[in-house]
């Protein structure tokens, strides 16, 4: 593994009068960074997405976040891919109204 990037999620709390407060969470992984292939470019921008790069990491270490943040550039992550029982690679693109 080659980077060190940041898992992004959101917990949902409720206050005294229920209402919703959303709190970030991150945690810190391991992975390989890795471009695209010409298919997935061409797919996902049919799609509407302008996918970057795809990102493998440890199972164990993905919960389901919609975002992560590497070298201080926060990206969505539009598609998932279980490479094996081990690793899952990270499908990710630059969003816009995505604040660090």
């Amino acid at each position: 593994m080659d980077v060190i990037a940041y898992l992004i999620g959101y917990a949902i709390t409720y206050d005294d009068y229920k209402q919703e407060i959303k709190t970030e969470t991150r945690s810190m992984v391991y992975g390989r960074k890795e471009s695209i292939s010409r298919a997935e470019f061409y797919n996902a921008g049919r799609s509407g997405l302008n996918p970057d790069f795809r990102l493998t990491v440890a199972v164990i270490d993905y919960n389901g976040e919609t975002e992560l943040e590497l070298d201080d550039i926060r990206y969505g992550i539009y598609r998932t891919y279980n490479v094996n029982a081990d690793y899952i690679e990270l499908y990710c693109e630059k969003k816009g109204g995505l604040q660090p």
